[in-house]
């Protein structure tokens, strides 16, 4: 990711559907803005190294059944 900014294509409040995502490298400092405003679901974990920055919009995001914790 670039100093360009990243628009997400926005979606609705179905809780089934796929959304973009972006990946930031640890001790990166990003920005979140929304015009219109919005909701962000903000995820963290240790890591050992810095990977690359990423964006993946929705269509490109896999999919994976879920058994919602039941077998």
């Amino acid at each position: 990711m670039s100093k360009e900014p990243y628009v997400p294509k926005g979606a609705t409040a179905d809780a089934a559907a796929v959304f973009d995502f972006a990946y930031v490298p640890r001790d990166a400092r990003p920005q979140i803005a929304s015009g219109a405003g919005g909701r962000f679901a903000l995820a963290g974990a240790k890591c050992e190294r810095r990977l690359p920055a990423r964006y993946g919009p929705a269509p490109e995001v896999p999919v994976e059944a879920s058994t919602g914790g039941y077998r």
